[in-house]
């Protein structure tokens, strides 16, 4: 396979967007769990050290360089865009269940079916958050927006 189609299609697999998130119950006890956004807010979940060993597993060094350098570059450019619209940004290391509150009740996401190895959550109060691609970081603005 030449080495301009390997990188097509691990860029592929990496910009696979993810357009939601699988809501959960509520944990019984929010005491127990993190404390739920209530301000708008960007979460930046960056792909853990574990995470992106996992992405390396089966790979080749080559297909993994070109995974990585891509996971780099869309990862700061995204970082770029937030910081240059005054976005406020959380940024957490690896996946995790957040909580929003929408609707006026507490309800608790996992985005462990996200495709990406990072994932950036848009939270707006009175809506629901929106899980999207680094590549995608330009629908923030649509988002906030209200578009």
């Amino acid at each position: 396979m030449s080495s301009s189609r390997i990188h097509v299609l691990a860029l592929a697999t990496l910009l696979a967007a993810c357009t939601g998130a699988r809501e959960e119950p509520a944990p019984g006890s929010e005491a127990s769990g993190p404390e739920p956004y209530r301000e708008p807010v960007v979460v930046f979940m960056e792909a853990s050290l574990e995470e992106i060993e996992t992405a390396r597993e089966g790979r080749s060094e080559e297909d993994f360089a070109i995974i990585a350098d891509d996971l780099m570059w869309y990862r700061a450019t995204a970082h770029e865009f937030l910081e240059a619209r005054g976005l406020p940004v959380d940024t957490l290391e690896g996946r995790r269940r957040l909580a929003f509150v929408v609707g006026g009740e507490t309800r608790g996401y996992d985005f462990a079916d996200a495709p990406t190895l990072d994932v950036i959550v848009l939270y707006e109060p009175g809506k629901e958050p929106l899980a999207i691609a680094p590549v995608d970081v330009e629908r923030a603005v649509e988002y906030f927006r209200g578009s």
